[in-house]
């Protein structure tokens, strides 16, 4: 009997051994620290056990994250005919408290006015509700996929992205605007779409392995000295101007700034270079996407070999911030050709003969991917995508081959 009894403790000692090991070696979000709010529907087109639903998710959502302020922090607002916040940024420590709390929001109902909502999120991230400084931005919205407030939605969006916050969506039923949907996110990974609100478990770790990034490599473990060179020519519009600069923002936002990190340049060409700011410029990261954020284009023809050389000759400079013992990354963004061709493959090869990692990013129809190819140091660091808005599709494959050079 008692040989039984021994047996029987020693067999659920180990049992609740190997439950606490797996616990503990699940591997929860953590880098780059995160500000993450959740806006989730709850409005009159949900039954309240649907609103339940959600809340249920968000809370599991939540046991996902390493809370703690070097590394996750969450919010909570909810929608429908007004935002409420019902968590701000970094209030919780712990994720069973937060989950708990979260389970308890009461459902509301009314009219669906996501737009002005998002609004309200926005400010959500500031330093006075909790957000801080120098730390990556994100939004989880889950919802029917539909607004009152279309108009208002996309200036919200935009919002959002003048901010940094990388938005993810959640969106459930039959009814579901998928134009509208597709608007939130800046790329169709981030975007989940199931049938029913009873599935929702179901994206439960795609939208973790979506959010959480740190299986992706993160720029500046290793120092880095990186050079972003933007064609600013008149063939760039404005508005894709601005899809260039959320293209290099985002980037910088992934990574770890700071002069023993990842340090970043922006050159812009046309006919003329003009040195946005140099390596040394700005050590944190807030100060580096406001820069980003300010720039405007300022037109004019092609001259891709006047920006190589002024990279090649100036960039890495010890008083500009260059570090010897730095990686040397440049990464080149165009719409086009080169007027003088065989200056910019010149040039091109300057920068490889110093070191330089170099990456050519075409976009559109006229770019010349036999140039890209003699730019770039090899091949495989060439990417093409046809609009400017397809430059948040290759952003993940980007990052980590940029993070990963040697």
């Amino acid at each position: 009997m008692f040989a039984m009894l021994r047996l029987f403790v020693q067999v659920f000692v180990c049992f609740i051994i190997f439950h606490f090991n797996d616990v503990a070696n699940a591997k929860l979000c953590s880098e780059p620290a995160t500000d993450v709010i959740f806006l989730v529907d709850n409005s009159g087109s949900l039954k309240e056990n649907e609103f339940q639903t959600e809340l249920d998710f968000a809370a599991k959502m939540i046991m996902q994250f390493n809370l703690g302020p070097q590394n996750y922090q969450a919010g909570f607002y909810t929608f429908s005919t007004d935002a409420q916040s019902h968590i701000q940024l970094g209030k919780f420590t712990e994720n069973a408290a937060l989950a708990s709390s979260i389970k308890q929001i009461p459902y509301v109902g009314g009219f669906t006015f996501l737009g002005k909502s998002l609004k309200t999120v926005n400010q959500g991230f500031s330093l006075s509700a909790g957000g801080r400084n120098n730390v990556r931005k994100a939004l989880i919205i889950i919802s029917d996929g539909n607004t009152v407030d279309v108009k208002v939605t996309a200036e919200s969006v935009k919002l959002l992205r003048d901010n940094d916050v990388q938005v993810y969506a959640i969106v459930f039923g039959s009814k579901v605007d998928m134009q509208l949907s597709r608007s939130l996110v800046a790329k169709s990974s981030d975007l989940f779409k199931i049938s029913k609100i009873s599935d929702l478990d179901s994206v439960l770790d795609g939208v973790k392995k979506t959010v959480c990034i740190d299986e992706i490599p993160v720029c500046g473990v290793r120092q880095m000295d990186i050079v972003f060179v933007l064609d600013e020519s008149f063939s760039v519009e404005l508005d894709q101007f601005t899809l260039l600069r959320y293209f290099v923002s985002r980037f910088v936002r992934n990574s770890k700034i700071g002069p023993k990190y990842a340090q970043i340049s922006i050159v812009a060409f046309a006919d003329k270079v003009r040195n946005v700011f140099w390596l040394n410029d700005y050590k944190y990261k807030d100060d580096v996407s406001a820069q980003i954020h300010q720039l405007q284009r300022i037109g004019g023809v092609t001259y891709t070999n006047l920006a190589l050389k002024h990279v090649r000759m100036e960039s890495f400079k010890k008083e500009h911030g260059g570090r010897s013992g730095a990686q040397k990354v440049v990464v080149v963004l165009t719409d086009g050709q080169s007027l003088m061709p065989e200056e910019t493959l010149k040039e091109a090869r300057g920068l490889h003969n110093i070191g330089a990692n170099v990456f050519a990013v075409g976009v559109g129809h006229d770019v010349s991917l036999e140039e890209l190819k003699k730019v770039a140091s090899t091949e495989d660091y060439v990417f093409h995508v046809t609009t400017f808005d397809m430059l948040a599709e290759i952003e993940q494959e980007f990052r980590m081959k940029v993070c990963k050079t040697t």
